[in-house]
């Protein structure tokens, strides 16, 4: 058989066969190949019904010093929003020692004036100029404010092509290990979702401070003291997310005869403070203290409770606790008394009794009857 003569051959066969690819003709005809190579062959109609994406070649590269390239996205928005009212995250992952720091926003319009005090930060506690940030093509990256800023610092914007995030893998995985460190804490704990901002900004404080096989089994914070000088950090022993934490109550906050601790929710470390961060439900005060008793086997909510649940002027789901209804059945009893930001007392005095309607109409008789007519 001649080249023309095979040629037809193999477009008929290609068709008849519901255009299956040119190289498996080879191995089922190889005969019509002798003169032919199978990648000589282009059919336009395989491209536009058979259009896949190229297969992604992960980049193991680091880069080498800490901050010279800075991966970041943006996450949310929850269908509950958090304690202070937050509904979205912004990530800052350090290329070089995975160090992430996350910050909790209410809307998508804060991305520019956070990335702006993150490199302040930066620059005053770590003496390092960020060169690279990396990030996808959200709306809230390529602002003209973001651009100019970028722009005047001398810091590249590296975007991802449009919809290839793997292409901003490192921030991807590091959100996809954080919220799975969030949804654990929060069902191990019978948490509210509510709850989520707490948890992941504890989950960071902790990641950060366990091994991870990307760095050698090193934690990203010894391998940032390690690469540059940096601030002492406090390390807080670690507690159990959700659970049970009694609070000391100081003289100023109580009586001689109240309580003289708070039994509050563990709900992670603070920044820039050397203490526990405790939340107070039945109050909604939040506790930063030293002065604490931890009961590390015992949850401050012992399982879910559907049939007493309370809910906001938007109707999100409330924490689990009974504390909410005593509190709504005994806010109308005598000489009662309320946390005021945590560092006042509210008395509120009893209120005079009120008159039954027997009595008011055995006095409206005697009224009568002393009348002179």
């Amino acid at each position: 058989m001649n080249k023309s003569a095979a040629n037809s051959e193999i477009w008929l066969w290609h068709k008849c066969l519901g255009h299956s690819s040119f190289g498996y003709l080879k191995k089922l005809m190889p005969k019509l190949f002798v003169q032919l190579l199978d990648t000589e062959f282009k059919c336009d109609v395989c491209e536009l019904a058979k259009s896949h994406r190229v297969p992604f070649q992960n980049n193991m590269n680091k880069s080498p010093a800490p901050f010279t390239i800075v991966h970041s996205d943006v996450w949310g928005p929850t269908n509950t929003c958090s304690l202070n009212g937050k509904r979205w995250f912004i990530s800052f992952i350090d290329n070089h020692t995975r160090m992430t720091w996350i910050c909790l926003m209410k809307c998508k319009s804060e991305v520019s004036s956070l990335f702006k005090q993150f490199h302040n930060m930066v620059a005053t506690q770590y003496s390092s100029a960020i060169q690279v940030l990396r990030s996808d093509n959200g709306g809230e990256f390529v602002k003209q404010e973001l651009k100019q800023y970028l722009i005047n610092h001398g810091i590249v914007h590296q975007t991802t092509c449009p919809y290839t995030p793997q292409q901003n893998g490192v921030a991807e995985r590091k959100n996809r290990q954080l919220l799975e460190v969030v949804r654990a804490s929060l069902f191990e704990a019978h948490m509210s979702t509510k709850y989520w901002g707490e948890a992941i900004t504890a989950a960071t404080y902790l990641i950060n401070r366990i091994p991870s096989s990307t760095l050698g089994f090193q934690t990203p914070l010894s391998v940032l003291h390690k690469a540059i000088c940096s601030p002492t950090v406090s390390h807080l022993q670690l507690r159990v997310f959700g659970c049970t934490a009694f609070v000391h109550l100081h003289k100023p906050l109580r009586n001689k005869l109240d309580p003289r601790a708070l039994k509050c929710i563990f709900v992670g470390y603070a920044q820039h403070q050397k203490g526990y961060r405790c939340y107070h439900p039945p109050t909604q005060k939040l506790y930063v203290t030293l002065d604490v008793v931890f009961y590390e086997n015992r949850m401050y909510y012992s399982a879910p409770e559907s049939s007493s649940q309370e809910h906001n002027k938007d109707n999100w789901q409330t924490c689990y606790d009974d504390l909410y209804v005593t509190r709504d059945k005994h806010s109308s009893n005598t000489s009662s008394h309320s946390m005021q930001d945590g560092n006042s007392e509210e008395y509120i005095e009893a209120e005079p009794q009120q008159t039954t309607g027997s009595e008011e109409n055995r006095i409206e008789v005697l009224q009568q009857q002393t009348q002179v007519p």
